[in-house]
């Protein structure tokens, strides 16, 4: 479970179903926009600062049992954009021109620990969604998920396995950490960047790692992965 820490300039953030009043504030965030409830970021002064402020990884039914990091942030598409906006996202001004939508890619110069939006001193714009990086290293002997990224926008997911060298492992999705009834088993791979797929499967390289690509698509808040070893 990943916590953040938010400050915003007045009035509080907004996300589907969940509200922050009193900032700064410490709660557990669904996916969704960030916005003012006052509205669009268009004025000066007007910012949302979004923080990391904790990581707890359970396993296998237990609560806290399990290590890993948060890597960062590595993008965020700003919406309802007109043709001047100007928005500074983490201290760098964009100006991209257009209206509608704009992907801002955090991970060319290294993942940024925080998300930091501000006015640019022209039009208007939010975050429409967001994408994190986190990392659970496997334990000896274990199958390991990691650096799973998920654009809440359109779905599109990736994630890699870490495992067995030269094996063949299948990705199940389930809501809960039971898996006793999982939504897909197996999930349909779209491709593979590291390792090679065989249809909803992939395998290995020879060092143990894959990276695949799937789609989950948009009408969840949270969803549980993991990866079994394919007979």
């Amino acid at each position: 479970m990943l916590s953040f820490t938010i400050t915003a300039s007045s009035g509080g953030v907004n996300t589907p179903g969940f509200a922050v009043t009193d900032v700064p504030d410490d709660e557990p965030l669904n996916q969704g926009y960030l916005n003012l409830t006052v509205g669009n970021i268009n004025d000066p002064g007007e910012f949302i600062d979004f923080q990391f402020s904790s990581l707890v990884v359970n396993l296998n039914g237990a609560t806290g049992n399990g290590t890993g990091t948060f890597d960062g942030f590595s993008g965020v598409q700003l919406e309802n954009l007109n043709s001047g906006t100007t928005a500074d996202v983490n201290g760098v001004s964009y100006s991209p021109g257009v209206t509608g939508s704009y992907d801002v890619d955090l991970a060319g110069g290294g993942l940024d620990s925080g998300l930091l939006l501000e006015d640019g001193g022209a039009g208007r714009f939010y975050a429409g969604t967001w994408s994190v990086q986190v990392t659970i290293p496997a334990a000896p002997g274990s199958i390991a998920l990691a650096d799973f990224t998920d654009d809440t926008g359109d779905g599109s997911a990736k994630v890699s396995v870490t495992g067995a060298a030269n094996t063949t492992y299948k990705l199940v999705e389930a809501d809960d950490l039971d898996f006793s009834n999982p939504d897909q088993d197996p999930i349909g791979l779209t491709g593979a960047t590291v390792g090679t797929k065989v249809g909803d499967t992939v395998t290995t390289d020879g060092s143990g790692n894959a990276t695949v690509q799937f789609n989950l698509g948009n009408a969840k808040s949270a969803t549980f992965l993991r990866a079994e070893e394919t007979p």
